[in-house]
């Protein structure tokens, strides 16, 4: 099924926007070749399954649909929109169609995850509410994961006029807000900020996915949910730190390890042998809270002494152990 999109606004994300953004203002440099290529996207893909397991994902403002393909080659039904007519004829995957964000030809509460990847801060602001009423309608009880610019978040702290200057020279940039003004936002159609951030490995600040993200839900995570993502964070601080250094910073290495055996809990309860897996993913869960303290200092240690590439998952794992 396709659309036609018959804004004129939309005409600016033509084959010069990603094969040659110099013309168009953005950083974009032979997109379709390069997105192809590109370990960030497929680990993208890799991480909403790991962190949320959804049946149905879709994709808002997908482009070429890059992460679409590697989700469905994964075993993900996943779908994707642009507006953009240059992306939609050198699509990646068939799911991938021309629509907009404020008009989708999908039926109620179909997806269990609708994501972005640096495309809510394009809506236009005149059909902002009604992207995120058709984003709520599709996924009313599943998971809202969007990475953009944030303002006030990674790289874009400290001065705020020069950042959005910076940002505007994509003239297409027209959401571009602190993260209080997104949850907002979307409270007002009923999500609520989980506080929780996963962290990638092929992160930089070109990308800046870890620290400018938001996930939002209709309503409380379950214990399973929060430990896939705690335990995709550790993971990735482990793995960061032993590609940085050889093996983690003195000290980390055990407190990582004791973090590890906490999300995980035991096989089995040792005084019940029979105790149902909730008991599990609940004890756990606790475990971990109640240990945050004790390991707030290690990793304060190790946020002082290491690079940005390792301190920015670990600043993530840190923010929601807070909670």
């Amino acid at each position: 099924m396709t659309l036609t999109v018959v804004d004129e606004r939309y005409q600016h994300y033509d084959e010069a926007y990603f094969q040659d953004g110099s013309q168009r203002g953005t950083q974009y440099r032979g997109y379709k070749e390069g997105a192809r290529r590109n370990r960030t996207y497929f680990e993208v893909a890799e991480t909403i399954i790991k962190c949320f397991r959804p049946k149905r994902a879709l994709e808002i403002g997908c482009a070429t649909g890059i992460v679409v393909k590697h989700l469905n080659d994964l075993g993900v039904e996943a779908h994707g929109i642009d507006v953009s007519q240059w992306a939609i004829d050198n699509r990646e995957h068939p799911n991938v169609i021309l629509s907009g964000a404020e008009s989708m030809p999908y039926d109620d509460n179909y997806f269990d995850v609708v994501y972005s990847v640096h495309s809510l801060e394009h809506l236009p602001t005149d059909i902002k509410d009604a992207a995120f009423t058709e984003m709520t309608r599709v996924c009313r009880t599943g998971i809202q994961f969007h990475m953009l610019p944030i303002i006030g978040n990674g790289p874009y702290v400290g001065d705020t006029f020069q950042h959005l200057i910076n940002l505007r020279s994509d003239p297409s940039h027209n959401l571009l807000f602190n993260k209080e003004w997104w949850i907002k936002q979307w409270s007002a159609h009923g999500w609520r900020d989980t506080g929780m951030q996963i962290a990638f490995v092929h992160d930089s600040e070109h990308f800046e996915l870890t620290l400018c993200q938001y996930i939002l839900s209709q309503q409380n995570l379950s214990d399973e949910q929060i430990q896939r993502v705690l335990q995709h964070d550790i993971s990735v601080a482990y793995g960061l730190n032993q590609a940085l250094h050889g093996k983690p910073p003195p000290g980390l290495d055990v407190h990582i390890a004791a973090l590890c055996d906490k999300v995980r809990g035991p096989i089995t309860p040792p005084s019940d042998r029979d105790a149902p897996v909730n008991y599990l993913e609940t004890a756990a869960v606790k475990q971990v809270r109640n240990e945050a303290e004790r390991l707030r200092a290690a990793y304060d240690e190790v946020l002082k002494s290491t690079s940005w590439r390792i301190t920015t998952p670990l600043r993530a794992l840190r923010r929601w152990l807070k909670v």
